[in-house]
């Protein structure tokens, strides 16, 4: 349960900040003057989770395991991406200043366990793997959409 509140306050900052920023409605960015949460961000979130769960995951063996994977899977892309970011920085800037240093073994095992865990659910649940790859790219011309503007 901790982890699943921990994941759900940090969308609904993500979506906050993104509304705040002009990426969605301004709605979405509002904060409840009573508790001082992100409440329209939090209905905007379980919309989301019932419509992947009414639409595609319906069409899957197990609605669950369909939006568990739906909603990770993206997670575990950028936290590689970030990885990846972070030896390409470790290469190009060796003497930046770095207020914590970890050892090269724990980002290329993590690279790893990354690339593990994606190839194994492209394997064994393609249609959940498939329908995440192909939503998170419907985000990128939207943006690209919204920077044109």
């Amino acid at each position: 349960f901790a982890a699943a509140l921990s994941s759900m306050v940090t969308s609904s900052e993500i979506i906050t900040l993104s509304a705040r920023r002009g990426f969605l409605p301004a709605c979405f960015g509002l904060k409840s003057k009573r508790f001082g949460t992100a409440m329209n961000a939090y209905l905007m979130q379980g919309v989301l989770a019932v419509l992947l769960v009414l639409g595609p995951g319906l069409l899957s063996k197990n609605a669950t395991e369909f939006l568990m994977c739906a909603y990770s899977l993206p997670n575990w892309a950028f936290y590689a991406a970030c990885v990846v970011v972070l030896l390409i920085l470790r290469v190009r800037e060796p003497k930046l200043e770095r207020p914590y240093r970890v050892w090269l073994s724990s980002p290329v095992l993590f690279l790893a366990s990354c690339a593990f865990i994606l190839v194994y659910t492209a394997v064994n649940t393609p249609f959940a793997f498939l329908t995440s790859v192909l939503v998170t790219l419907v985000g990128v011309p939207l943006y690209f959409f919204r920077f044109r503007r």
